[in-house]
Order: C-alpha cells, then structure tokens, then sequence
C-alpha cells in the first residue's frame, strides 16, 4: 500500500510540474520621466503564460503561450507582423527563472492611418513609454524602473496544482483515517 502511496504521488508531482507556468508580476513605484518625478503608486502588471519545453528549469521565448503587459498583449504567434502590418503586438525576448526577474522586450503599433496612431514600447526592468495622438493631438508618458521599484510576483493556480493538492489531501485523509481504526482496534 505504501508503495503504491509513493508511486501515486510521485505520478501527481510529475504531472504538475509538466504543466505550464501562469503568473501575474505586479511592478509598483517608477519614475515618470515627463514630470521627473518618482510615481510611488504607478503600477503596471504583467501577465504571462509559459511551457518549459525542453525541460532546463527557465522559460524563454520560443516557450511563451500568451504575455501581456498594459497595452501590449500576444498570444502564442508572439508577433503578427505578417497578417496585419499597420496594427501588430510584438514580443521580441523573453527569458524567466523561477526565484529570478522576468526580463522581456515588448511592442505594439498601430498606423495612424488606421486609427488616431498608437505606439507602446517596453523593455523590462528598463522603461515603458506610451504615445499616441487623439484627433491630431499627440501625448506621451514614460515610467522608468528605479531601485525603488517594487516587483510582486503570484502564481495563477493551474488545474494540476489543484489535483494535486487533492490527492496530498485524500493521502492524509486516508492515513489519520488509518491511524485512528488501529488506535480504536488496540483500545
């Protein structure tokens, strides 16, 4: 029975850690670089979705299924440059380790032929700039990273870290359960 215990929740392990990662990094605090002021409640969230594929412990890339970041968002494409030349989101690098910083390079663009121009840059742990033009009017904003900078990493539970956490939970049931019927059975 104890093996079967042990190959069990070796077999719930290995099914969890082959999931795709899904996080949510919170940066609060930047430097505004219009006003030259430090921003203590500017915040911004980045959002991503990834599959260690070959399996080295780190996510880059080519192993990204979806990434967002205010107003750029891509799904597994990473780029759509190809299909809509005058409206396109990019992800151009990529790289996470697990305890470590995400560090990526991110933009969107849409032709002011299109709409009134749009264009989103981002170079984390670097800056975020976002300009535009409404009606012929143009407007800018930047936020640098600073030491200041707070990051807030969560992980978004995936469906394999709840089955998991279910079978350690019926394992324990199971063994209290045990436990208590030789007690009772020796009193």
């Amino acid at each position: 029975m104890k093996k079967w215990i042990a190959m069990l929740s070796l077999a719930l392990c290995s099914s969890a850690q082959a999931a795709p990662v899904s996080l949510w990094v919170t940066y609060t605090g930047f430097q505004d670089s219009v006003s030259g002021s430090f921003d203590a409640d500017a915040t911004h969230v980045l959002h991503f979705t990834a599959d260690d594929r070959d399996g080295d412990g780190t996510y880059s890339l080519p192993e990204v299924l979806g990434f967002s970041f205010g107003a750029i968002a891509v799904g597994p494409e990473l780029c759509d440059t190809q299909t809509n030349y005058r409206m396109y989101s990019c992800l151009s690098s990529f790289s996470y380790q697990p305890g470590g910083t995400v560090e990526f390079t991110a933009r969107r663009y849409e032709d002011p032929r299109v709409s009134d121009g749009f264009f989103a840059n981002v170079v984390g742990g670097a800056y975020y700039a976002v300009s535009g033009g409404i009606n012929q009017y143009p407007w800018h904003y930047e936020h640098r990273w600073t030491p200041a900078t707070q990051v807030t990493i969560s992980p978004v539970p995936e469906p394999a870290a709840f089955g998991m956490l279910a079978g350690g939970l019926a394992l324990v049931a199971g063994a209290l359960r045990r436990r208590a019927a030789n007690t009772s059975a020796q009193g």
